[in-house]
C-alpha cells in the first residue's frame, strides 16, 4: 500500500559530512573529493536502479558530471560550518511500476526544485523491492549563467518544506490517478487526518536485524519504542475497530481483507494482538461489503459510512481522484459531525531526520513469526506478500 514519506535534512560540513561522499553513496558511484583528496567508492552498493542529474534550462554541460558538480559545490563553500546540500528522501508508491516511478519523480523534482534554479541529483533505490524510495540531493544555491549564485535563504524556511510536502502528495496522487489506481497518499499527520492512532517510529533497519542481539543502543531504543507504539495502537484498534476502518478508507475507497492485514501488521505488537485486532475489524458492524465488487477471490469492503455513498450499479473503485475526493469528503463530513465532541490525544511524535551514509537504508518488515504466517494462510494470504503499509 502506498505510504507518505518525505523528509529533508541539510548536509553540513560542521557535522563532518561530505557532499561528495553523499552523492557517491546515493548514486552508487566512485567519486574523488578534490579539496581533501579522499575517494568515496560505493560502486559495490546494490539496489540502485536509477540515477540522473536534473538541471535548469541552459545549465552548462559540466553540471551533468557528478564529480565536477559536487566538487564545485564543495569548493564554493569556504566556511567550516557551511551548508552544502539539501537531502530529501521520498517513499515511492509501490503500486506504480519502475518506469512510472521515474516519471513521477522527474515531474515532482522539476516542478518544485529545478524550475527554481536548483540542481537535483536523483537516485532511486530498490534494495528492498517492497520499499522503493528516492534520494534527491539539491544545491543550496541557484544555478545561473555564471555558475552558482547567492544562497536562497527562503529555501530553508519551514513554509517551503510544507509546500514541498504538499506538492509531493498532489503530484503522486495525480500519477496514481493517471495509472487508474484509487489509492492515495496524505501528507498530513494522523491527528490532522482525524485518525486516532499514534504515528509509528521510523527504525531504518530490517525486521530480521531488529531481532538480532547486539543492536546499537540508539537503534535498540527505536525498536523498543516502535513496539510500544504498535502495542498501544493495537489496543486502540481492538477497543475501537472503527479507527482502523476509517484509516483504511482514507487511503482506499474500497479494500480487501488482505489490505486490512497489511494495515494491522505494523500497528499491532505480536501475533496474538494481531489476530484479536484482525477479528475485531473484520467482524465490526462498521465494516460493509461492497456488492458486486469482488477482486478475484477477495471480496471488497468499505466503511459503513462510505457504503451509503457507493452505488452498487457503479464501478466499485472510482478511477479519478475527483471521484475519490468527493466520496471521501462526504463520508468524512458525516463522521466528523457524529464525533465533533470527541477529544483526540495530541500526537507528540516528531518527524525524524534521515540516516547518515553509514546507516542502512529503510527496509520493510517481513512476517517471520510462524503463528502470524499461519493466521495469514487461514485468510488466504500469502506469507511471502509484503505486509507493510
Amino acid at each position: 500500500m502506498a505510504i507518505y514519506h518525505l523528509t529533508a535534512k541539510i548536509v553540513t560540513r560542521s557535522a563532518g559530512r561530505s557532499v561528495v561522499a553523499a552523492a557517491a553513496y546515493r548514486a552508487g558511484a566512485r567519486l574523488e573529493e578534490g579539496r581533501t583528496g579522499n575517494t568515496y567508492d560505493f560502486t559495490h552498493k546494490r539496489g540502485i536502479e536509477h540515477s540522473e542529474i536534473l538541471t535548469p534550462d541552459g545549465a552548462p554541460d559540466w553540471t551533468h558530471d557528478r564529480a565536477k558538480l559536487w566538487n564545485t559545490v564543495d569548493e564554493r563553500e569556504k566556511r567550516k560550518d557551511a551548508q552544502l546540500a539539501r537531502d530529501l528522501e521520498i517513499a515511492l508508491p509501490i503500486e506504480l511500476d519502475a518506469t512510472a516511478q521515474v516519471v513521477l519523480l522527474r515531474d515532482f523534482v522539476h516542478h518544485h526544485f529545478v524550475k527554481s534554479g536548483m540542481v537535483a541529483d536523483c537516485a532511486i533505490h530498490r534494495d528492498n523491492p517492497n520499499n522503493p524510495h528516492a534520494h534527491v540531493l539539491l544545491t543550496m544555491r541557484p544555478l545561473g549563467k555564471n555558475g552558482f549564485g547567492l544562497k536562497e535563504r527562503s529555501w530553508n524556511a519551514r513554509a517551503s518544506l510544507n509546500l514541498w510536502r504538499i506538492g509531493w502528495e498532489k503530484v503522486a496522487n495525480k500519477h496514481l490517478a493517471l495509472a487508474g489506481l484509487s489509492v492515495r497518499i496524505d501528507h498530513r499527520t494522523l491527528k490532522a487526518q482525524q485518525v486516532d492512532l499514534i504515528p509509528g517510529r521510523k527504525i531504518g533497519v530490517s525486521l530480521e536485524r531488529q531481532q538480532s542481539a547486539g543492536l546499537p543502543h540508539r537503534i535498540a531504543e527505536r525498536v523498543a519504542e516502535q513496539r510500544a507504539i504498535a502495542g498501544e495502537n493495537g489496543s486502540q484498534i481492538i477497543t475501537h475497530p472503527k479507527v482502523a476502518i476509517q484509516a483504511l478508507t482514507h487511503y482506499h475507497s474500497t479494500f480487501t481483507k488482505h489490505d486490512i492485514a497489511k494495515f494491522l501488521h505494523t500497528r499491532t505488537n505480536a501475533a496474538e494482538q494481531f489476530r484479536t485486532a484482525y477479528l475485531k475489524v473484520t467482524m465490526s458492524p462498521d465494516l460493509a461489503m461492497v456488492p458486486g465488487a469482488a477482486d478475484g477471490a477477495h471480496e471488497r469492503y468499505t466503511s459503513r459510512d462510505m457504503d451509503s455513498d457507493l452505488d452498487p450499479r457503479s464501478p466499485p473503485a472510482p478511477k479519478t481522484m475527483a471521484d475519490i475526493d468527493a466520496l471521501q469528503q462526504r463520508a468524512a463530513e458525516r463522521w466528523r459531525d457524529k464525533h465533533r465532541t470527541r477529544q483526540y490525544e495530541p500526537s507528540s511524535q516528531p518527524e525524524h531526520n534521515l540516516h547518515h551514509e553509514k546507516d542502512l537504508d529503510p527496509a520493510t518488515s517481513s512476517t517471520s513469526d510462524p503463528r502470524l504466517q499461519k493466521q495469514l494462510r487461514l485468510e488466504h494470504l500469502s506469507p511471502e506478500d509484503d505486509l507493510e503499509l
